[in-house]
């Protein structure tokens, strides 16, 4: 897992046990200027062969979070936003032909 979705792992780990998917691949792309925050990755369903592609973007629980009283514990989503997505949004990428990438 690259940066970018360690950054943001426990939101995903969130979306894998609500949804049942398990996340296969990770598009860590060069323009993406918010790799803290937002993460594109291929995500395959436990009971099928059906996978898709989803962009994510979440806030996650710091330190500071909880002293302003935003949030109860480190790691929290403090707000999220995922949809399903066919092209990288960041550099164009066809992301159906780019498993692995």
């Amino acid at each position: 897992m690259n940066d970018a979705a360690k950054n943001i792992a426990p939101a995903f780990e969130l979306l894998e046990k609500i949804f049942d998917y398990k996340i296969y691949s990770v598009h860590d792309c060069i323009n993406n200027n918010q790799k803290s925050k937002v993460a594109i990755v291929y995500l395959k369903s436990l009971t099928s062969e059906a996978g898709l592609w989803r962009f994510g973007d979440f806030q996650i629980a710091e330190e500071a979070d909880l002293v302003n009283g935003d949030a109860e514990q480190i790691n929290e989503i403090i707000s999220s936003s995922d949809f399903n997505i066919n092209y990288c949004p960041f550099c164009g990428l066809r992301l159906a032909t780019h498993l692995f990438t």
